[in-house]
Order: C-alpha cells, then sequence, then structure tokens
C-alpha cells in the first residue's frame, strides 16, 4: 500500500451520516488470513501534528500532513504496512481531529468517529500539546469513558493500551508526566479497568521551525532529548502492541476486522450505540458456526473414508470415538471465545455428532440397500418385469435383494426401518407387476381366442368357399335339370300332341267310318223302308246280285273288318 486512504467519511449529503468507503475494507478484507493485525489510531484536538507523529511511526509520508489551520484529515483515514515475515499486519488509524469549527454539531461528530475507534483499535495514542491541566485530563477522562461503555462490554476482544503523547513540552514539572497521567485512573478506578495498560510520554519539540517532517528529517537534525523520548515510546509500542485478539487469544483476520467495521458504522448511524459492543460477538458466533459447520463435515468427510461396509461393531465405535474427539478438538483451537467461554457448547456439539451418526448409518443403510437392489432397478427401468414370467422373476429378485440386505452388518437401529420403508413403496410396484401380469394373461387368452376364432373363421371360410362351390354346381345342376325338365316336357308335350293327333286322327277315322257306314246304308236301303240295317246289308254287301246266300248279320260282320283295317291304316 503506498498511501494512507480512507476508511470512514462524512456523508456530504447528510453531515451527520457516516459512509463506509468500500475500497479500504476491501483491502483489510483481502490481507491473508493468517496473518495478525495490529491497530493503532491516533486521536487528539486537530492541528497539533497527529498525522505527523504517525508518518514517523511509520517511517514515511504516508498521511497527509499541511501547516495552515485548516484542518487536512477528515474522517478517519487508514495506512497498511505488512510484515510477511512475522505474518504481520499493522493498521494505522488517522482520526479527524477534535473541534473541527466547520461542523454544526462538533460534540456529536468526535463521538461518532471515537465511538468506531472503540471497536477497532488495540492501542489508541491520545496525542495532546501543553500539560495535563483539569481541561485535559477532563478530555482524556470523556475518550476513556466512552472506551469503558463500548468496549468493555465488549467480551470478545481484550483490553486495549491507551497511550498518552505529550508532545512540544518545554516546562519543568515537579512530576513524572505519567505519574500525573496515572493519577487521572486511580481517581476514577472504573477507567483502570476498560483498559489493559496505560501509559504516558513527554516529547519535546524536535527542532526549531513551524512544520517538521519527522519522517524524513535524519535523527542527526533532531533534539537529543526528543530522540529519547520517541525511542523510549516506540520501544514501548513495539513490546506491547499485540495483534487483535479475541479472548480466546485467537486473532481477528482481515474479514472479521472488516465486517466489524461495516457494522459499526452502521450500528453509529442508526443511534443503536448499545449494539457496538455486540457487533463482534456476533460476527464471531456467525464465524463459530460455520467453524462448528466445518468440523462437522470434516467429521462426516472422514468417517466415509474409513467406514467400508461390511465392518465390524466394535471397529466401527472406535472410528466415530476417534473422529468426533478430533472434531471437538477442531472447534476448541479454531472457535472464538464469546462472553468468557467458546459459543458452540460442547455437549450441544457432541449430541450433533451423534446425530450426523445416526444420519451418516441412516445413508449406508441406503447405501447398503441400493447395492441389494440395484439390479432390481435396472430391470425395473428396463421394463422386463412386465414381460412374460416377469412377476415370478421379481419375486426371486426381491427375495434375493432381502436376503443380501439383511446380511449387511451393523449398519444401526435404522436398519429394518429402511427395509420397511423401501418395502413400503414397492407395494405399488409389486401391484403395478401384478396388474401387468393379469393383464397379459388376458391378452394372451384373448390372443389365443382370436387365433381360435380366426382359425375357425378361416375353417368356416373354407366351407363356406366349398359350399359356394357346391351350390354353384348345384344350381348348375339345376339349371341342367331345369333344360332336361324343359326337354322332358316339350317330349311329354310332343307325346299328348301326338296322342291328342293320334286320338283327333281315330276319332276322325271312326267318324269317317261311321259316315261312310251311314252313307253306304243310305245308298243302299231304298227310301221308305222299315228293314232293318242288318237285314238289308246281305244286299248291300252284294249288291251286283252275287250269291244270294248268307244272312244280314253275316254281312255286317264282313264288313266290320273293313272298317277296322281303315282305322289302322290311319
Amino acid at each position: 500500500m503506498e498511501n494512507a486512504m480512507a476508511l470512514v467519511e462524512f456523508d456530504e449529503s447528510e453531515e451527520n451520516n457516516l459512509i463506509v468507503c468500500e475500497e479500504a475494507l476491501q483491502k483489510i478484507q483481502n490481507l491473508p488470513t493468517s496473518y495478525g493485525i495490529t491497530a493503532t489510531a491516533i486521536v487528539g484536538p486537530g492541528r497539533i501534528g497527529k498525522s505527523s507523529l504517525l508518518n514517523w511511526l511509520v517511517g514515511k509520508n504516508v498521511f497527509k500532513i499541511g501547516s495552515k489551520t485548516s484542518r487536512v484529515t477528515k474522517g478517519i483515514w487508514m495506512y497498511i504496512e505488512e510484515d510477511r515475515i512475522r505474518n504481520l499486519a499493522n493498521i494505522y488509524i488517522d482520526v479527524e481531529g477534535f473541534g473541527d469549527p466547520s461542523k454544526s454539531n462538533v460534540d456529536e461528530n468526535d463521538n461518532r468517529l471515537l465511538n468506531i475507534v472503540t471497536q477497532i483499535c488495540d492501542v489508541v495514542l491520545y496525542n495532546i500539546r501543553g500539560v495535563y491541566d483539569s481541561d485535559m485530563l477532563h478530555k482524556i477522562k470523556f475518550v476513556c469513558s466512552l472506551f469503558n461503555r463500548y468496549r468493555k462490554g465488549n467480551a470478545v476482544l481484550e483490553k486495549p493500551i491507551l497511550v498518552s503523547v505529550l508532545r512540544d513540552f518545554d516546562l519543568d514539572q515537579p512530576e513524572c508526566p505519567d505519574t500525573e497521567f496515572q493519577k487521572l485512573f486511580r481517581q476514577n478506578p472504573e477507567l483502570l479497568d476498560t483498559f489493559r495498560q496505560t501509559k504516558a510520554f513527554t516529547l519535546v519539540k524536535p527542532k526549531e521551525g513551524k512544520v517538521i517532517d519527522l519522517a524524513n528529517t535524519p535523527d542527526s537534525e533532531l533534539c537529543e532529548e526528543f530522540l529519547q523520548g520517541r525511542n523510549e515510546m516506540k520501544k514501548y509500542l513495539t513490546n506491547n502492541t499485540k495483534p487483535l485478539r479475541a479472548a480466546s487469544n485467537k486473532t481477528i483476520n482481515g474479514i472479521v476486522l472488516a465486517e466489524n467495521i461495516r457494522r459499526t458504522v452502521k450500528h453509529v448511524n442508526d443511534d443503536d450505540l448499545r449494539m457496538l459492543s455486540k457487533s463482534l460477538s456476533e460476527i464471531l458466533k456467525e464465524k463459530n458456526d460455520v467453524i462448528k459447520q466445518s468440523a462437522l463435515e470434516t467429521y462426516k468427510t472422514e468417517m466415509r473414508k474409513k467406514w467400508p461396509l461390511p465392518i465390524q461393531p466394535e471397529t466401527l465405535m472406535g472410528l466415530h470415538e476417534m473422529e468426533k474427539n478430533a472434531a471437538v478438538e477442531h472447534i476448541y483451537e479454531k472457535c472464538f471465545t464469546i462472553s468468557g467461554s467458546i459459543e458452540v457448547d460442547e455437549k450441544e456439539f457432541k449430541v450433533d455428532i451423534e446425530n450426523m451418526f445416526k444420519e451418516m448409518q441412516k445413508d449406508k443403510c441406503k447405501e447398503a440397500l441400493q447395492s441389494a437392489v440395484s439390479e432390481i432397478g435396472q430391470k425395473l427401468r428396463k421394463e422386463e418385469y412386465f414381460e412374460d414370467w416377469g412377476e415370478t422373476c421379481f419375486h426371486y429378485d426381491y427375495d434375493k435383494a432381502e436376503k443380501a440386505y439383511r446380511e449387511c452388518t451393523n449398519l444401526g437401529p435404522e436398519k429394518l426401518d429402511i427395509w420397511q420403508k423401501y418395502n413400503e413403496e414397492m407395494k405399488t410396484t409389486k401391484e403395478l407387476i401384478k396388474q401387468k401380469a393379469k393383464v397379459r394373461d388376458i391378452e394372451k387368452t384373448a390372443a389365443a381366442s382370436e387365433k381360435e376364432n380366426k382359425e375357425k373363421l378361416e375353417k368356416l371360410a373354407k366351407e363356406n368357399e366349398k359350399l359356394e362351390v357346391k351350390r354353384k354346381e348345384f344350381e348348375k345342376s339345376q339349371e341342367n335339370d331345369q333344360i332336361l325338365q324343359g326337354i322332358l316336357g316339350v317330349g311329354r308335350l310332343l307325346v299328348d300332341c301326338g296322342r291328342g293327333i293320334t286320338e283327333m286322327y281315330r276319332n276322325v277315322a271312326i267318324a269317317n267310318a261311321q259316315d261312310r257306314d251311314r252313307l253306304e246304308v243310305n245308298i243302299f236301303t231304298p227310301r221308305g223302308s222299315s228293314a232293318s240295317i242288318g237285314g238289308a246289308s246281305s244286299w248291300e254287301a252284294n249288291p251286283s246280285g252275287g250269291s244270294g246266300s248268307g244272312s244280314s248279320s253275316g254281312g255286317a260282320r264282313s264288313s266290320s273288318p273293313t272298317a277296322s283295317s281303315k282305322d289302322t291304316e290311319l
């Protein structure tokens, strides 16, 4: 860090409001966590060389100084000096001088800045000029009272050191300045308990001149008495300044200090001064909670590494006790002491360890369960249990998994509960597999029925085809029969016609024969004769006068064959 930078400034828009410079906080926060941090603040009236004294302590001009009556330092400035060899960061804090006449409410502004200083420094340099008169002692007493009110109540940080630096002293005093300074605390014992040490130094004017650059002025040009007093003060500060520590002797790192500054400024702006002494406690409680969680996670990680399956009960308990004790030691080593004791209660922490052990046993049960039922899970994902013989295979794999799980030893009291819970979860799966099996059986039955019906339909179709062929053949035969019947009908008709014709001709022949006979009778029978036909037949039969023998009946019989022969011809 090349030059000092503002840490806390007054808000220009609102005079009494303070603003934290985030860039400066980032510088503090980025300090290595292994670094210890010393914080030395200088306070006192303005324009009496506070910045010059800090420049001398640093060894170079990093804080602005001026020779005019106007004040140079506004708010709170800081400079960080890193000592990488000693893993140390020295923070020098320059506070605006008391009694700035440009401020409307001087006392309130001074008190706001001092309230912040009480929470962040280990050494307070009170820089003054003149003599220890009643007015000066009253001012010192006021500063001490602020530390007593807001730093003493802080049970986290160690008590600070108060060093009074009486500058440019050129008078003879009957008593040592430190003796007079100590009288203040003897008369006010409650203030003495606020600081772990109090010390007063007197520095004469180093040399003649208005403004003296102590950082760049060689010792040869400085007053011997000033050098002697300066070296004594520097030796005292070197021997007694320590890194900011909690009451448990654990150093405050940059992350914690930066957060403490941020919260302190917020409480001051909110006029919530009762929280000043509690802000660091809250931060460290949060830090302790993080450390506690880290210890629990370390315990869990180590147990997972060293806890194989299976494991013998005595081996497991020995491993558990060993890692539990290591976690407790980690708590005592890393956690901050708050209110006189480590905030993380050992009994409570051990209960947390035991609960985590039980949770790990559950995890191991689940791990063993997962291993035992992995094959079931794979087959379920592939839906193999929903195929043929799936239900039988599932019951076989399920029984095998249960046997493998129950054979795992020392999984804790949750072992059976974990399996029971898994069994409850698998009820739905079992029912689903069972339902799927029923559906498959129904589908198989339906498929078989469908196949049988199909075969029947095919058979019926074939039979229908055969019947259709037969029908067609029958129809064809029917057609042939109809043709034959038609032919037969025609034949019968012809026969009937022949018979009719024959009958007609026979009748005609008979009629003709009768007509002939009648004609013959009429021809050969005399008109008006009453002789019978039989009597005339003999004459008629031989009209030419042939033999006259024979009777009329014989003549009639002889004519009959002649008619009959004609009929036959017809």
